[in-house]
């Protein structure tokens, strides 16, 4: 069935495909959304990648946000429109999975799909994916792993644990997993 929906949207199997995975169920765990703009277009761009956006319905006004900007089409947005079983499929045949803190990490992980995950209030000590094609993103100088389920930063320093996390943080982790971690 996701073949299906792949080939539907000129996608195919042997494609650079990345999934990625943009809202949490926590606030805290949450990306700035013109940075995923940003390294989507350069996936696209640099990686000829063809992307999938996964989530539930509830997240499809965030990742049309997010996809509103991307100069090429090489995407598909699979939120909401998948089952459980699907979802995994989704992730199992994508080459890399980009993800905040969230399920979506540890589902790759048990498909043996590498996995990139950019962490603000969770602990990756704790919650890191149990596989050994992994990548976890956080910063050790910013407030991080406070395990709050909303920022209690003020200021400049609200959210400072994911707002440190670069684009080219997370192209570096890329270019780390297709030379094979």
């Amino acid at each position: 069935e996701i073949e299906s929906l792949l080939k539907k949207s000129g996608f195919s199997k042997k494609d650079f495909l990345i999934c990625i995975h943009t809202n949490p169920n926590h606030n805290s765990h949450r990306w700035i959304e013109e940075r995923f703009t940003d390294l989507s277009n350069i996936l696209i761009k640099k990686y000829k990648a063809k992307l999938i956006f996964t989530g539930t319905e509830k997240h499809i006004e965030n990742i049309k946000e997010i996809t509103k900007d991307l100069d090429n089409k090489n995407y598909l947005i699979l939120a909401g429109k998948t089952n459980l079983k699907q979802y995994f499929e989704s992730l199992r045949i994508c080459s890399i999975v980009i993800t905040v803190d969230t399920s979506a990490m540890l589902i790759a992980g048990a498909v043996k799909t590498p996995v990139i995950t950019l962490y603000g209030a969770g602990n990756p000590i704790i919650w890191h994916p149990y596989c050994d094609n992994h990548i976890d993103i956080y910063k050790n100088e910013a407030c991080t792993s406070c395990m709050k389920h909303e920022c209690f930063r003020k200021n400049e320093r609200h959210m400072e644990c994911m707002k440190s996390i670069t684009v080219k943080d997370v192209l570096d982790a890329v270019n780390k997993i297709q030379k094979g971690i």
